[in-house]
């Protein structure tokens, strides 16, 4: 990393910052080092993949503790080559990053487990364009129920609207800003998607912009009276 660390004692890793935390934990592989990452960064995680599995209306018990394990396998993969290619341009950098690759860890779990789910009826045309990042944000549902239904349909729509080998990158940059509150730019500091603010800005305006039309259309053809 392109950052000077100083040497830690024990007792002296929870005053590292977090950019030279995560170098001490790659160049020392200390027990000590990695406890303090737990300790500090659990937290996130764990509330990142309790969040989407609420969006997908499958929390069981053990379901967030076995998800967050899974993004400490990921993170540890290849020699920790998530953690080593990571670029922390700021100290809050690694939290936007943490975001991204739990999110994607356990949105690549459900999608995994629902894929062969039946797909249903959509009604669309109840989500203005205005609306939908209050509506993506807010934590104040009238009723799980609605919760569910609202995300399925997004979730199905958005599927559909996006194609190419790009498509998995869209749908998560899609989530991460309306879901889960990330600005564009904290977005594009995420290493792995290689964009720019203003990358991240046009493939949600494109994205949003699609999504609304096939909501829309679908919405016409449900009013279409069928034939006797």
């Amino acid at each position: 990393m392109p950052f000077a660390i100083r040497s830690a004692s024990p007792n002296s890793y929870a005053q590292l910052s977090n950019r030279e935390l995560v170098a001490e934990c790659l160049r020392g592989m200390t027990v000590e080092a990695w406890e303090e990452f737990v300790r500090r960064f659990q937290p996130l995680i764990a509330s990142v993949t309790a969040r989407v599995a609420r969006d997908f209306g499958n929390v069981v018990p053990g379901l967030v503790d076995d998800l967050t394990q899974d993004v400490y396998l990921k993170l540890c993969a290849d020699g920790f080559r998530l953690l080593r290619e990571c670029r922390l341009p700021h100290e809050n950098s690694i939290f936007s990053y943490l975001k991204f690759v739990a999110a994607s860890v356990a949105h690549d779990h459900f999608k995994v487990l629902h894929a062969h789910k039946r797909r249903t009826d959509l009604y669309a045309g109840e989500i203005q364009e205005e609306e939908m990042q209050s509506a993506f944000r807010s934590d104040k549902w009238s009723s799980v129920a609605e919760e569910k239904l609202l995300l399925g349909k997004i979730e199905e729509v958005l599927e559909e609207v996006t194609a190419g080998p790009n498509a998995e990158r869209d749908r998560m940059v899609f989530w991460l800003y309306y879901r889960q509150g990330l600005t564009a730019n904290a977005i594009a500091a995420i290493p792995a998607l290689n964009l720019t603010q203003k990358g991240i800005e046009s493939l949600l305006s494109r994205v949003t912009s699609a999504l609304r039309k096939q909501l829309l259309r679908k919405k016409k053809l449900r009013q279409i009276p069928s034939k006797a």
